[in-house]
């Protein structure tokens, strides 16, 4: 709750559009676990507006925290098929696969984690923007750890999370 206060110091959001202050709140909610209120936030998110993928994939997100996989990927499909960008695009992939990881479904997380890292492979190649693509490929990893779990790889999960691990902490991640 203390959190919420302060998205108004956060640097840069003064100013911005309406829709990425209501995506940044349902994050923080999130985060806080009022997950029902940022299910509320998000839904005032229409289909008319770039961010739209964004707040589906944000909806995925919040709704496999709470164990409802089966809704969770209709949301990540959602943002799949509204993704106007290859970082949309990713985070919508990444979100499919973990839904498939909770609905116990090993080749459809395999096949969206595929997707996922092929994208990611061809736009973070350009070593001008490399760096900014960290946090997908720590999704990416953790949810790779989650397949090698499901399938008793216990050594490929350990080493999956350990790159998750090291990419985090090579962008100096706060958490």
């Amino acid at each position: 709750d203390e959190s919420l206060p302060l998205l108004e110091e956060v640097p840069g959001l003064t100013g911005r559009p309406g829709v990425y202050a209501r995506w940044l709140r349902a994050v923080a909610l999130g985060a806080c676990g009022r997950y029902g209120e940022a299910l509320e936030v998000l839904e005032s998110i229409t289909p008319d507006v770039p961010e739209y993928s964004m707040a589906r994939s944000l909806r995925g997100s919040l709704l496999r925290q709470i164990g409802c996989h089966d809704l969770a990927l209709i949301a990540d499909r959602e943002a799949m098929s509204s993704a106007a960008t290859p970082g949309a695009a990713i985070e919508a992939m990444t979100g499919l696969a973990a839904d498939a990881v909770g609905l116990e479904d090993v080749p459809a997380a395999t096949g969206s984690l595929a997707q996922a890292r092929g994208l990611l492979g061809r736009v973070a190649a350009d070593p001008r923007s490399a760096a900014l693509w960290w946090r997908h490929q720590v999704r990416m990893a953790w949810v790779e750890c989650e397949v090698a779990l499901l399938e008793s790889r216990y050594p490929d999960a350990v080493a999956h999370a350990t790159l998750a691990l090291d990419a985090a902490e090579a962008a100096t991640a706060p958490r």
